[in-house]
């Protein structure tokens, strides 16, 4: 029986990392400007009149928050810029998360990354928060 898939290890495999860092965020928002642009060109082709209308990349939040922490953790001038966008278009007023994103730009660079490894990371740490704070919900 032969497998059905191969596992590759390799140095660009950073998706299990347990840090965030500037080359992995540079390298996905390019790889989400280029889908945008792609979907821009499809859309226009297709000549539904969508393609014009697709709300730019840099207003998507997701986008928004990985510009902004490559920014920072670059501590690149360009951080207060994303910072602004960021609060402009890609937070929402009632949401827990997003306080953190408004007032993260107070937070000491070392911190900010140690918070940003903790939420956008898969770690032991995260999982025993998240145990935690069920636990104390179910009680």
């Amino acid at each position: 029986m032969r497998p059905s898939a191969r596992w590759r290890l390799h140095g660009q495999n950073d998706q299990n990392s347990t840090r965030i860092t500037p080359r992995r965020l540079e390298r996905e928002l390019k790889i989400m400007d280029s889908l945008w642009l792609e979907q821009k060109h499809y859309l226009g082709r297709r000549r539904c009149g969508a393609g014009p209308i697709l709300s730019p990349i840099d207003h998507n939040p997701l986008y928004l928050k990985m510009n902004y922490i490559r920014h920072r953790l670059n501590n690149d001038p360009a951080m207060r810029q994303a910072y602004s966008d960021l609060c402009r278009y890609g937070l929402r007023a009632n949401s827990k998360v997003d306080q953190f994103w408004r007032y993260s730009n107070r937070l000491p660079r070392p911190l900010f990354q140690r918070a940003v490894d903790l939420l956008l990371t898969q770690s032991v740490w995260k999982e025993m928060v998240t145990r935690a704070i069920r636990g104390k919900q179910t009680s």
